[in-house]
């Protein structure tokens, strides 16, 4: 818990960094949104805020690595999965 705060500093710094990189990797809004989701309404977190960011990664993962290609293809499924629920979660 102490840790916390000098945690999330780094993986949002390593984030940034990765999005200056590569602003078509489709793992970073699917990692953003996973986290957004799970974050209180009050912090900027919740379903609606979460929504965009998953979206958005789907839509790059449609234009990533085309099937048998060597390049990584993880966090399509779980991006999608997450959408669903938010989607549940804001019907109510």
């Amino acid at each position: 818990m102490a840790r916390a705060p000098v945690n999330l500093a780094r993986a949002g710094a390593a984030l940034e960094k990765a999005k200056a990189q590569n602003p078509g990797n489709p793992r970073i809004p699917y990692l953003e949104g996973k986290s957004t989701l799970y974050k209180p309404p009050f912090l900027g977190g919740g379903p609606e805020a979460a929504l965009p960011l998953l979206e958005r990664a789907l839509e790059l993962y449609e234009k990533d690595a085309p099937p048998g290609s060597l390049l990584p293809h993880w966090g399509g499924d779980d991006a999608r999965r997450l959408r669903e629920e938010c989607l549940r979660r804001i019907a109510g």
